[in-house]
C-alpha cells in the first residue's frame, strides 16, 4: 500500500526532473536548427569540434591561396601581354633591318627606314618601362616576385617568378654602359649610361681595352680614370662586343641603327638574339600560367572536398533534428500537464485537512 507525504511529493519531483530534461533537449534542438550546426560548442562533441576547427582553418587558407594564385596569374598575363607586343615590334624591326641590309635601297631610303627602326626600338623600351602590375614594373629586369599559392608553409606551396629586362638595353639592342665614353688617350673621366652596377673602383672594358678607374659617381654616372694606370681585370662594361670607340672617344654601337649595310646586318643578328630572349621569357611565363591554372583548379576542388567533410561532422541533420524537436515539444506539453496534475493532488489533500 502506497503512502502519501505532505512534506515531500516524489511524483511532483520526478515530473519536474523529466520536464527539465525535456526542456534542455528542446533548447538544444532549437539552437541546432537556428544555427544549422550540430556542434555549437566544444561540449557538444569535443573530438568533432577539434577536427572541424582544423578543417575550417585549412579551408580558409586554401581560399586565400586560391586568391593569391589568381592574382599571380593576372600578373603573369600582364607581363606576357607586354612581351607579346615587344615580340611583334622586334619582328617588324628585323624586317626593316633585312630591307636596309640590301643595296636595293639607297642611303636616303635607309634614313627613312632607320627613322621607323629607331621609333620602334623606343616604343619597345617604353612598353618594357610601362608594363606594371600593382605599381611594380614587370619588364625592366627588376621584378622578382615570391608568391604563396598553397595553404601550407613549405617550398611546394610557393612560387618564385623573375622576369628579365625586355628594354632595348636588356635585349642587347643598345649598349648598356659606355654610350658616351671619353676613352681617348689622356682622358681623365668616362661618362656612362649607368654606373650603379660597377664596383667603387676597378676596371671596365671598352671595345676590348681594359680601362682602370679609381672612383665612380652614381649621380653623374662618371668614372675617374686612373692616371697612367695599366689595364687590369675587371667587369666588362659592354654588352656582347659590338661597340667601339671612335677617334673622338665617343662609344657607338654597330647594331643600333640600319644606316649602312654592315650596321643593318649586325642589327639582324642582334634582333635574332633579342627575339630568342623574348620567346624564351614568354615560354617561361606560359609555363607559369599553366601551373597556376592547375593550382587554382586543385585548390578549388580540394577546398570543396574538405568543406563537404567538415559539413558531415559539424552541420546538423535538419530532418532528424526537426523530428526530435517535434517529439520533445510533445513531451514538454505532456510533462507540463502531468506536473500540474501532480501538484494538484497535494493541494487537494491539504484542502481535506483544513
Amino acid at each position: 500500500m502506497s503512502t502519501f507525504s505532505i512534506r515531500s511529493n516524489s511524483t511532483v519531483s520526478r515530473a519536474y526532473n523529466n520536464l527539465s530534461k525535456v526542456q534542455s533537449s528542446l533548447n538544444s534542438n532549437i539552437e541546432r536548427l537556428s544555427s544549422g550546426l550540430r556542434i555549437n560548442r566544444a561540449s557538444d562533441d569535443s573530438a568533432g569540434s577539434s577536427i572541424a576547427t582544423r578543417m575550417v582553418n585549412q579551408i580558409n587558407g586554401m581560399k586565400q591561396a586560391n586568391a593569391n594564385a589568381q592574382q599571380t596569374n593576372n600578373l603573369v598575363q600582364a607581363a606576357e601581354s607586354g612581351l607579346s607586343d615587344i615580340s611583334d615590334i622586334l619582328g617588324r624591326m628585323r624586317e626593316l633591318a633585312v630591307q636596309a641590309a640590301s643595296d636595293n635601297v639607297n642611303d636616303d631610303d635607309r634614313v627613312s627606314i632607320n627613322f621607323e627602326f629607331q621609333s620602334l626600338r623606343s616604343e619597345a623600351t617604353r612598353i618594357a618601362r610601362a608594363t606594371e602590375y600593382d605599381d611594380k614594373n614587370l619588364l625592366d629586369g627588376s621584378y622578382n616576385g615570391r608568391f604563396q599559392i598553397g595553404a601550407d608553409n613549405d617550398h611546394n606551396n610557393r612560387l618564385n617568378i623573375s622576369i628579365g629586362d625586355a628594354s632595348e638595353v636588356g635585349l642587347g639592342l643598345r649598349e648598356s654602359r659606355a654610350l658616351a665614353a671619353a676613352a681617348s688617350s689622356g682622358a681623365t673621366t668616362i661618362t656612362l649610361d649607368d654606373t650603379s652596377g660597377l664596383a667603387d673602383s676597378g676596371s671596365i672594358n671598352i671595345d676590348g681595352d681594359w680601362i682602370e678607374y679609381t672612383e665612380k659617381n652614381d649621380t653623374t654616372n662618371v668614372l675617374t680614370v686612373k692616371s697612367g694606370g695599366d689595364p687590369g681585370s675587371g667587369v666588362d662594361g659592354q654588352s656582347d662586343g659590338s661597340a667601339h670607340a671612335d677617334k673622338t672617344g665617343v662609344v657607338t654601337s654597330t647594331h643600333d641603327d640600319v644606316l649602312t649595310v654592315d650596321h643593318a646586318r649586325n642589327a639582324i643578328s642582334a634582333l635574332d638574339h633579342a627575339i630568342d630572349e623574348v620567346s624564351e621569357e614568354r615560354g617561361q611565363l606560359g609555363s607559369f600560367q599553366n601551373r597556376l591554372s592547375f593550382t587554382i583548379s586543385n585548390l578549388s576542388n580540394h577546398s570543396q572536398a574538405i568543406e563537404s567533410a567538415r559539413s558531415s561532422i559539424e552541420d546538423v541533420d535538419f530532418a532528424a533534428e526537426a523530428t526530435e524537436l517535434a517529439k520533445n515539444q510533445i513531451l514538454a506539453q505532456s510533462g507540463t500537464a502531468m506536473l500540474a496534475q501532480a501538484s494538484a493532488v497535494s493541494q487537494n489533500v491539504l484542502g481535506l485537512l483544513m
